[in-house]
């Protein structure tokens, strides 16, 4: 049985995904999940209903990887978990990612684009990650225990996050 309440759910948005709700609300009922913090790059405010999600409001885009370390600092959880507002997943994929990052000596866990914005997830196979599959879809959603979080140069603002973050890993992704 996966942890429970390990992730603070990390979720920047320009509120263009018309998945974010649906995400939103996957997430906030998960039992992996301790909080959801939605930071929002655009002006319109954003309301969810459930209690253990928290809207970050800017006042302009900061872009994602500021987001991303914003919402690495505001973080309550010991676990991260930085997901697309774009992306939908079993929630069986939260449960392997719980089972993964608690054990010691490992690095980020990032699903392959396969496994993401499908209805049922055959049971992904982990493997370590060589840098060849960064750029397969790895920043799409990934998780990471927060003391292993190396924020990101504020003049990296779009690109490069999810290399910075997996090159500065101590242990194999």
């Amino acid at each position: 049985m996966p942890p429970t309440q390990i992730f603070s759910v990390i979720i920047p948005t320009l509120q263009r995904a018309r998945e974010l709700p649906d995400l939103v609300a996957l997430c906030a009922a998960h039992p992996a999940v301790r909080e959801v913090l939605v930071i929002n790059n655009h002006p319109s405010p954003l309301v969810f209903e459930q209690e253990n999600v928290r809207v970050l409001q800017q006042e302009r885009n900061i872009f994602v990887n500021p987001a991303w370390n914003l919402g690495a600092r505001e973080a309550v959880a010991d676990h991260l978990a930085i997901i697309n507002d774009d992306v939908l997943f079993d929630p069986v994929v939260l449960d392997i990612a719980a089972e993964f990052v608690v054990k010691p000596r490992h690095g980020i866990l990032a699903l392959e684009g396969t496994f993401l914005n499908r209805e049922r997830a055959t049971r992904p196979r982990l493997r370590i990650a060589g840098s060849n599959l960064i750029g397969n879809s790895f920043g799409m959603f990934m998780c990471l225990r927060k003391e292993n979080y190396v924020p990101i140069p504020e003049e990296l603002k779009v690109w490069g996050g999810n290399d910075w973050l997996f090159f500065h890993q101590p242990w194999p992704n």
